[in-house]
């Protein structure tokens, strides 16, 4: 029986989730998945992240996975990574869409106000945080942070979030991010 009652898509724990190089407990908080086939299936994230580690996604979702794996180990380890550094970075973080269902077939179409209120998405997210407890949450998103930020679980003091705008956007540059995140891994260890 699975760990989770509101999990749709259940998040990659990568197999050196609790013991990173970085000395905590990453958590990666994607938006939402999009799909043409339809099939909903709980394992759906990680089979998207296991298609990226093994170099079988080679459109979109590569390159968001490559640029927040590069930004992550820039600010954490203040070096540029290669292909194969970004590839074994997934082995050590926690990924997770926040909407729990499929948005659209197209990666472009935007979460519809409905989807970002509804309470089960609150209420899954909630729950991954609870099990997995995470140190330092990277939220990949301006308007996903916005709703992020209203769940209680993250007021607690036990976890530093911050929240950067899609690595997919138009304009994305990793020297303005690298700073934050790096403040915030300070922050996190220094609890």
């Amino acid at each position: 029986m699975s760990q989770y009652k509101h999990v749709c898509f259940q998040p990659w724990e990568g197999e050196h989730y609790d013991c990173s190089p970085w000395g905590l407990r990453a958590m990666l908080l994607g938006e939402s998945h999009y799909d043409t086939e339809g099939a909903k299936t709980a394992g759906f994230t990680k089979t998207v992240v296991s298609r990226v580690v093994k170099c079988q996604d080679k459109g979109y979702r590569s390159r968001l996975f490559s640029k927040t794996a590069r930004l992550f180990l820039k600010a954490a380890e203040g070096r540029c990574a290669d292909r194969c550094d970004c590839h074994a970075f997934w082995q050590n973080v926690l990924f997770y869409n926040f909407i729990q269902e499929y948005v659209d077939e197209d990666p472009r179409i935007r979460p519809t106000k409905v989807m970002w209120e509804d309470s089960k998405n609150t209420n899954a997210f909630d729950e991954v945080v609870c099990i997995h407890r995470p140190d330092l949450i990277l939220v990949l998103g301006k308007e996903l942070s916005s709703y992020v930020e209203k769940c209680a679980i993250m007021k607690s003091p036990h976890i530093v979030s911050v929240a950067i705008h899609h690595p997919a956007s138009w304009g994305w540059k990793y020297e303005r991010w690298t700073q934050c995140l790096k403040d915030a891994f300070k922050e996190a260890r220094g609890q």
